[in-house]
């Protein structure tokens, strides 16, 4: 998605239990290099309807960084916030989502992969889980 209704270029989809050890750390560091990023943290105020922030981010921005970890799978709202990215990718036919592994193996991908409606593609790992 290019154009006047892009804001950021990425938009970090995450369970909270990630935030310390993977999530937080990386938005700091794409702000540092610029990157425009819609993090919950950065981005909402007091009063924003979390709902409506997260639909209008995940339509402005450019991409979506997916976090994929037990917590993601464990909790029903992150999918929700997948499928609006997995709806824009199809409709664009261009790659939207950038998956990362975060303390999770293949089989835990493939089991929650099922459950959460995930495109096949690369991904990025951050630790392997045994």
């Amino acid at each position: 998605m290019q154009g006047p209704n892009v804001l950021f270029d990425v938009f970090i989809r995450h369970a909270s239990e990630d935030k310390d050890a993977l999530v937080r750390p990386v938005a700091e560091r794409l702000r540092e290099h610029r990157v425009e990023v819609w993090y919950d943290e950065f981005t909402l105020r007091p009063g924003d309807s979390l709902r409506r922030a997260i639909g209008r981010a995940l339509a402005s921005s450019r991409l979506g960084v997916v976090v994929l970890s037990p917590s993601f799978f464990a909790k029903s709202w992150p999918h929700w916030e997948l499928d609006g990215l997995v709806q824009r990718e199809l409709a664009a036919k261009d790659p939207v989502i950038i998956p990362v592994w975060h303390g999770v193996s293949q089989g835990d991908i493939l089991k929650g992969k099922r459950r959460a409606n995930m495109p096949k593609r690369g991904r990025g790992r951050t630790k392997r889980r045994d």
